[in-house]
């Protein structure tokens, strides 16, 4: 995918929509990629460009790496508000294992932990239709989170949106001089 050559003019959709942004540190200090799949909308964009903004996404978290001086990443995978009828599409079952195989591949060093919010019973189904592509190391990696505040046990709440049971006043913006991104 040719992580290097990866425009943000490309991704720009991706990036304005918000589904997937850099945000804070465990208190490991991991910086945290947070994911809201409320914002994703794949009838919105392809799937190659849906694998190339997970790319980007992650090439920016290894720059993250070395400002934290850190080894590793943590990821909130944020599923509340989740519709499977605008936010689920076939597709998304071959960039989820596109981009599984991705961070496995190349990357699985990288990630401490995932914290799943709401995995509810389509999470459920469609994380069994990929468990079977996951190491156990990787399985070992995902954590998941029925409540915002067992958050409280990974991170500080500085680190934390208030979404999420935290004190941090960060909003999601792109580009950085746009309005907030805001659910509504």
């Amino acid at each position: 995918y040719r992580a290097d050559s990866i425009q943000e003019s490309e991704i720009a959709s991706d990036l304005k929509s918000g589904k997937a942004f850099w945000f804070g540190n465990n208190k490991k200090n991991n910086p945290c990629l947070i994911v809201k799949t409320r914002r994703h909308f794949p009838k919105e964009t392809s799937t190659e460009q849906m694998i190339r903004f997970g790319v980007y996404t992650i090439e920016k978290g290894v720059d993250k790496l070395k400002e934290s001086g850190t080894s590793h990443i943590c990821v909130i995978w944020d599923r509340e508000g989740f519709s499977q009828k605008k936010n689920f599409d076939s597709s998304m079952v071959t960039v989820m294992k596109q981009l599984v195989g991705i961070l496995q591949d190349f990357y699985a060093e990288r990630l401490e932990q995932v914290y799943i919010l709401k995995p509810n019973w389509f999470f459920k189904m469609v994380f069994g239709m990929i468990k079977p592509f996951l190491s156990d190391k990787t399985k070992s990696k995902i954590k998941l989170i029925n409540k915002h505040e067992e958050l409280l046990e990974f991170f500080d709440p500085e680190n934390l949106l208030p979404e999420y049971g935290g004190t941090a006043t960060f909003e999601y913006r792109w580009p950085p001089d746009a309005a907030p991104i805001r659910d509504g």
